[in-house]
């Protein structure tokens, strides 16, 4: 029963949300509702709620109202100097480093017998959530179908490595890390991705090139898998199966979106400087 239940859950939460993400990619930042900044605003929220939950099972607490001021100011910079990359990346950079400053003064009146734990792990959720998941925000301005194919290539690329990894895969990539993942399923992961950007290539009418069909899988099959290897490394530590229950049959939003931590700031490099 627990596993039907598992099974009509992940189809429930997939039925809402994959429309939902592909509505927000296709409308994007329109002059009247941005949805797809609001959609991203929405991951950073629950993803950092769940990582102060991480924190508190090491006995740490992050400054959560700072932190959340913080990237919600940043994504609001971003918002409104997109088309002025210079100011946009003073204006964050100043942003960030206040954000240094006021953590390490408010910790010196926190009585904490964990100070630098605190510290460390407050830096490391604004780099992890606010920066590099953050970063999916941009995606969006390099265009529809160029933001639309990183989300299809990584979905596609976990399903192809959970599907064949777990029906055909044995020989195990870091099972003290993440005992399910193999290197068939890996592979396939990686196979996915390079098919559907061929495909997609092929009906967008080459939108690009050979090399960066070949630079793209790399990023969308195999940093996507990295990503959920580094998401699986702090859940082994703190002894975790999901980082929380808020989607149903998929564990939290950190599960959910754990293959874009470093998706969605290489895709950004890419597209940025290529």
């Amino acid at each position: 029963m627990n596993i039907l239940n598992n099974k009509n859950s992940r189809t429930i939460v997939n039925i809402i949300g994959v429309p939902t993400i592909l509505f927000c990619i296709y409308v994007g930042d329109n002059q009247n509702i941005p949805f797809y900044s609001l959609f991203i605003g929405v991951v950073l929220y629950c993803a950092l709620i769940e990582y102060r939950n991480l924190i508190k099972r090491h006995n740490g607490e992050i400054l959560f109202s700072v932190l959340l001021c913080t990237i919600s100011i940043i994504q609001i910079i971003r918002f409104w100097y997109i088309d002025e990359y210079f100011k946009m990346t003073s204006y964050i950079y100043t942003t960030c480093m206040l954000f240094g400053v006021l953590i390490l003064c408010i910790e010196i009146f926190r009585k904490s017998s964990k100070p630098l734990f605190n510290i460390m792990a407050s830096l490391f959720g604004f780099f992890w959530i606010g920066l590099m998941l953050g970063s999916l925000a941009l995606i969006r301005e390099f265009g529809f179908e160029e933001t639309l194919i990183m989300f299809i290539s990584v979905w596609i690329a976990d399903t192809c490595a959970y599907g064949f990894g777990s029906q055909f895969g044995e020989s195990k990539i870091l099972p003290n890390i993440s005992p399910n993942k193999t290197w068939i399923g890996s592979i396939s992961g990686y196979l996915g991705a390079l098919v559907t950007l061929i495909v997609f290539n092929y009906y967008y009418n080459h939108i690009f090139d050979l090399t960066d069909i070949i630079c793209l899988s790399i990023v969308f099959g195999i940093f996507s898998q990295l990503g959920d290897f580094v998401e699986s490394l702090l859940k082994r530590e703190v002894g975790i199966k999901d980082m929380g229950n808020l989607l149903r049959g998929h564990g939290g939003m950190l599960d959910r979106f754990d293959s874009m931590f470093l998706v969605a700031p290489l895709t950004f490099l890419y597209y940025f400087i290529f």
